[in-house]
């Protein structure tokens, strides 16, 4: 069903958390965010909602995933046909996870079902 999956973009971006401590993130310069898969994911890795839609544009869908107490624990944004493969293929979709307001993890996916358990149309 998945094309591809990038497995360890969640262990990357945890383990840069924890290497980071309290310390102050450095100051780095905007870059745009690309539509290739690894300089997307270079550049996508930890951003905000905002910064997102600033770049990308709304999602085409997107659902909130809420606690028992009905707040917002996560947010799930997908794009159609955003991002390219390594032979310029492009992914039907890409899928961003935003946890605290930042992306936590991202999935490229070749199929526009979104009607599996847990996605909604």
């Amino acid at each position: 069903m998945f094309k591809l999956i990038i497995i360890g973009i969640m262990t990357m971006m945890l383990s840069n958390l924890a290497t980071a401590g309290n310390a102050p993130a450095p100051a780095t310069p905007e870059r745009e965010i690309s539509a290739a898969e690894q300089a997307f994911l270079d550049v996508v890795g930890g951003l905000s909602k905002e910064k997102v839609r600033e770049q990308l544009g709304d999602p085409a869908r997107s659902e909130e995933l809420t606690g028992p107490d009905g707040e917002v624990i996560a947010s799930i944004w997908y794009y159609d046909y955003l991002n390219t493969d390594e032979k310029g293929e492009y992914y039907k979709s890409t899928e961003l996870d935003f946890m605290d307001d930042k992306v936590v993890t991202v999935v490229f996916m070749n199929t526009d079902d979104y009607t599996m358990p847990g996605n909604k149309k």
